[in-house]
């Protein structure tokens, strides 16, 4: 590697509130972008959408929210605080945002395996879901996320 894309100062700290702050950003986009390429193609394709699964996930949301919330904020926050650390000697953004897309595609497979199994047919959606709200947490901390250690 060259040195432009090291930084000056190998001991670069993560910021904790910056990386909570990530994961509620991907946490938030998340289920939108679950849900919402469901209902446009259903209101596009067809008129009636209420009875349409995609309608209905919309309505359970803050049940959704309300028992998923601890899990991803704890999973979600160690493995961002873990990829921030692998990664902040790292300088080149694009990288850093790969790298988020990457573990989110890789957490939304194995979310994907562990509930509804190898042999069934999921929406399809949860894995790029999950690999765009990872790189759309990891740059909303895009300025934040590093402190120079004293």
């Amino acid at each position: 590697m060259t040195d432009r894309t090291r930084t000056s100062n190998p001991a670069r700290r993560v910021r904790p509130g910056a990386v909570v702050r990530g994961t509620l950003v991907s946490y938030a986009v998340f289920y939108p972008l679950l849900v919402l390429p469901s209902l446009v193609s259903r209101v596009v394709n067809e008129w009636d959408f209420l009875e349409y699964r995609g309608a209905w996930m919309l309505a359970q949301l803050p049940i959704v929210l309300l028992f998923s919330a601890p899990p991803v904020l704890i999973v979600g926050s160690a493995a961002g605080s873990i990829l921030l650390l692998v990664l902040r000697r790292e300088t080149r953004e694009w990288v850093h945002l790969l790298a988020f897309a990457l573990a989110g595609a890789l957490a939304g497979l194995a979310f994907v395996l562990a509930f509804t199994g190898p042999n069934t047919s999921p929406d399809g959606l949860i894995v790029p879901a999950a690999a765009v709200s990872a790189l759309i947490g990891r740059l909303s901390i895009r300025r934040s996320a590093y402190r120079a250690s004293a």
